[in-house]
């Protein structure tokens, strides 16, 4: 009898760390997964619904290329006019790609032009007609991961924190609208640190 309790033991404890283990994979799948073409500012999520490229060509050893990703409620109306009010992720990005940016991790640097660097700017629901936004706070850290970048798409995922302190992530994969602005700046042209932004 009592080698019969010691067996019933056992196999009480060894089914219970199964279903131990059990219980911690179910807690992983439950974790929060990024979603495309949102961002989540403060705590709160809103759609990115498309993406504009504007390329300011050569600037020293690297290219200035400009991101806009736009939230739902902006339409642009031609290469240097918009309508519509939305929350805007405005990236200014230095890469080594000449029309397209590079793939790979770009690192915040509010002072630097070198390939890999970028800064930017969060506007809360910008009016794309008048460039005014409710709010508008510079990025003051972060990383940009460029997972694709071709003729008729770009991936991109940010994550960073902003100058008022609350955090932003943003994860875009779709079409863009590209323009080439390269005859309209020079490197005397260039802030780092603050927007150039056009709509």
């Amino acid at each position: 009898m009592k080698k019969y309790f010691k067996l019933l033991l056992a196999v009480s404890l060894v089914s219970g760390l199964a279903f131990t283990s059990c219980k911690k994979d179910e807690k992983k799948d439950d974790e929060p997964k990024t979603t495309a073409n949102t961002a989540n500012y403060d705590g709160s999520s809103f759609t990115l619904a498309s993406s504009w490229v504007q390329n300011y060509g050569s600037f020293g050893a690297a290219n200035n290329i400009d991101l806009l990703l736009l939230g739902d409620g902006i339409t642009i109306t031609s290469d240097s006019t918009g309508t519509g009010i939305a929350n805007v992720l405005y990236l200014e990005i230095f890469t080594t790609g000449s029309n397209f940016l590079s793939t790979g991790t770009y690192t915040f640097n509010e002072t630097s032009s070198d390939a890999g660097a970028f800064n930017g700017t969060f506007y809360v629901n910008l009016n794309a007609a008048t460039d005014d936004a409710q709010d508008d706070f510079l990025i003051s850290s972060g990383t940009l991961q460029v997972t694709a970048h071709t003729a008729n798409n770009i991936s991109v995922v940010f994550s960073g924190n902003l100058s008022n302190g609350k955090t932003l992530t943003a994860n875009y994969s779709g079409s863009f609208r590209y323009s080439d602005r390269s005859d309209e700046m020079t490197s005397n042209d260039v802030i780092l640190g603050k927007e150039k932004l056009k709509m």
